[in-house]
């Protein structure tokens, strides 16, 4: 039932993400099943070839596809029915007899009296209604390209029936208010690690191949003269090492450990902008470009600008001063090695889900406060501080084994909320929650350091990874300096993502 809900979620986006595009000609019955048996394939193809996440789900036996296709088409259809049926006539006829009943615009031109062009005008008016109804009925959030990122149903969403929109749309996480219950049982996961569970490097360490080196190479100088932010994935081969590649890194993020470090690009025989562009095609093949920061950048260099690490205003990753224990804001975080420092700057993870698991078992007083609302102040240079209140742990959704767990934690963000005199105060559970989380997330039992090498690639899963970065001493030639590139993705299948946060940093932070 998991997998059908997935596939179903699957379908709507790339309907939302399809729809403006379908031409006059086009019947929508038939697309609708085009879109479900795409995605159908995609999903049994990664099942086929990367195994299932437990035992209990390998024992269910496979769909067979045809029947597969049909009835995802028919849950589609299902879903769609009620929104046809609440437009005006004539655009409810010409859409239920084209779109739902299959029709050729022709045939359904000389069934109800009127001109061909006269149909095809229904036709078209009827589809922005029906994407209208949609995006009344269903919150869709899209990131700065116009990709969609994510789709839940609207807390008062209703169809003229009275049914509520969650009945028609599978739900990943709430709407609205973020707060949840802490729950009882955590749903086990890989990402749960300790340190001794991932000492052998071998389990989260690739080497990209002589294929993959020679496929990125290719599609690299297919894409000369093309900005690395102007990219969608739309511009990519559909099938190759890479993709395949890539189809390894997503399950090792989305069901394996969380994180992945994958080595050997020769960074030395790139330029700088060659080297940004097969960046951009690698995180692509992960998901879609989100914004780092108010000014929409898409793909951010991470260096030292001599920026004061003490002012509210400055992000850390622009100076040499120890990074604490935090996530970013995103589904997934990349970092790609130019080249390294004189000395420190070891990335240093630890997994959030082991970290909340043992609040849990140690301290049961202080695990239900992880769940609670914090303050939160994020600030640029030149601009007025963003409030935002939300939890650090939110459950995103439930299966059998538990509940899905987010975790979303900068602690200077927290504390510099403080400052202002307008922001609600801390209460001594919360600090003492939040004291807890860096005790434990910096003992050496928990966390994994990871020195880069120029041509490192980093692949983190934001919801269920803490990271760090230790204090570092550059060299002083500006050709030696440390130089990291930096991508966030959004990846709207992860079930335990947030669509808040895998919507990147926007003008609409805090709302």
């Amino acid at each position: 039932m998991v997998d059908v809900d997935d596939v179903v979620q699957d379908v709507f986006l790339r309907m939302q993400r399809g729809l403006g595009g379908l031409r006059d000609e086009e019947r929508f019955g038939p697309w609708v099943y085009q879109v479900a048996r795409s995605a159908i394939a995609d999903h049994q193809r990664a099942q086929a070839k990367y195994g299932l996440a437990d035992a209990s789900a390998a024992e269910e036996a496979p769909v067979e596809s045809e029947d597969g296709e049909r009835s995802v088409e028919q849950v589609v259809a299902s879903y769609l029915a009620p929104f046809v049926a609440m437009l005006p006539s004539p655009y409810r006829e010409a859409l239920t007899l084209t779109e739902l009943e299959g029709l050729t615009q022709k045939q359904a031109a000389e069934m109800l009296g009127i001109s061909l062009s006269g149909m095809k005008s229904r036709v078209q008016r009827g589809r922005v209604q029906l994407r209208q109804a949609l995006e009344d009925c269903c919150l869709i959030a899209l990131d700065v390209r116009g990709q969609v990122v994510s789709c839940v149903p609207r807390p008062d969403g209703k169809l003229p029936n009275g049914v509520e929109t969650s009945q028609f749309l599978p739900t990943c996480c709430s709407s609205g208010d973020r707060r949840t219950k802490a729950p009882t049982q955590l749903a086990p996961a890989r990402s749960f690690w300790m340190r001794s569970d991932v000492e052998n490097t071998d389990a989260w360490t690739e080497k990209f191949s002589t294929a993959e080196l020679d496929d990125l190479s290719c599609i690299v100088a297919s894409l000369a003269g093309r900005k690395p932010e102007s990219l969608t994935r739309d511009a990519l081969p559909k099938s190759g090492p890479i993709d395949e590649a890539a189809r390894r890194w997503r399950w090792a993020l989305e069901r394996g450990l969380g994180f992945l470090l994958v080595r050997g690009l020769d960074v030395n025989a790139m330029s700088l902008e060659e080297l940004t562009l097969s960046y951009a095609v690698l995180g692509l093949h992960l998901g879609s470009f989100v914004p780092q920061n108010l000014r929409g950048e898409l793909l951010t260099n991470i260096r030292d600008t001599g920026a004061d690490p003490n002012l509210p205003s400055t992000r850390l990753y622009m100076t040499r001063a120890e990074q604490d224990f935090h996530t970013d804001g995103a589904d997934i975080i990349g970092l790609l090695c130019r080249r390294t420092s004189r000395s420190g700057g070891a990335s240093r993870i630890v997994s959030s889900g082991a970290i909340v698991r043992e609040i849990q078992r140690a301290r049961p007083d202080l695990y239900p406060v992880l769940f609670e609302d914090f303050p939160w102040r994020y600030q640029e240079e030149g601009t007025p501080p963003i409030i935002l209140t939300r939890p650090i742990c939110t459950v995103t959704s439930k299966n059998e084994q538990g509940a899905l767990l987010n975790t979303f934690f900068i602690p200077w963000y927290i504390r510099r909320s403080q400052e202002l005199p307008d922001t609600p105060r801390l209460t001594p559970a919360q600090a003492a929650a939040i004291e807890e989380i860096k005790r434990l997330a910096n003992d050496p039992r928990f966390y994994l350091d990871m020195t880069f090498e120029p041509g490192d690639v980093q692949w983190l899963k934001n919801a269920a990874i803490l990271h760090k970065r230790t204090a570092y001493e550059d060299f002083d030639e500006p050709e030696r300096k440390r130089h990291l590139l930096r991508l966030w993705l959004s990846a709207p299948d992860f079930g335990d993502g947030d669509a808040q946060l895998r919507a990147g940093i926007t003008k609409e932070l805090s709302r």
